[in-house]
């Protein structure tokens, strides 16, 4: 089990496949220590809108992008990079993929192109979490773009790539 290593995963997205629901999520799991490196290129464009509306009656009509974990020790940090893209990007930790779930950790960007994070700590092990990648409230409801992503830190027991093919 990786406790204090830094690793890192980034988050790739086929243009072509958009699946990405609460029913069928992109699972983070296991990799190597090192970590991977992937080159940016995932994109929220395309994808269905899963959360019109976020816990809390926060209004999100744009499109969403749904990762699924395990907690296992959980103390990192996950960033989501959009820069060069019209993506105003939304980043929400919930344990529950629906309207009424608990948020655990949420980050939203204020202008297209930035980079937010989010802190993934405190989490209960062994318990399931869903990452949404997905636009920044009151942003346009057409609002897409590409990012790239990583995880530094300890998320599950190991990581593996971020991949909706």
């Amino acid at each position: 089990m990786i406790k204090s290593a830094i690793v890192a995963a980034a988050m790739l997205v086929s243009t072509s496949a958009f699946a990405q629901t609460c029913a069928t999520p992109i699972h983070i799991q296991s990799n190597n220590a090192n970590g991977l490196y992937a080159a940016p290129g995932a994109t929220t464009c395309g994808a269905d809108n899963t959360f019109p509306v976020f816990p809390g009656g926060i209004s999100s009509p744009q499109p969403d992008i749904v990762y699924d974990f395990t907690a296992q020790g959980a103390d990192a940090t996950i960033t989501l990079d959009a820069s060069g893209s019209p993506l105003i990007g939304g980043l929400a930790i919930l344990d529950a993929c629906n309207d009424t779930a608990n948020i655990y950790g949420n980050a939203s960007a204020t202008a297209a192109g930035q980079s937010i994070s989010v802190s993934a700590s405190g989490l209960t092990d062994g318990s399931h979490y869903y990452l949404v990648v997905t636009s920044a409230p009151g942003s346009a409801d057409d609002n897409c773009g590409a990012f790239a992503g990583n995880i530094t830190g300890t998320l599950p027991v190991n990581l593996q790539k971020f991949d909706v093919e």
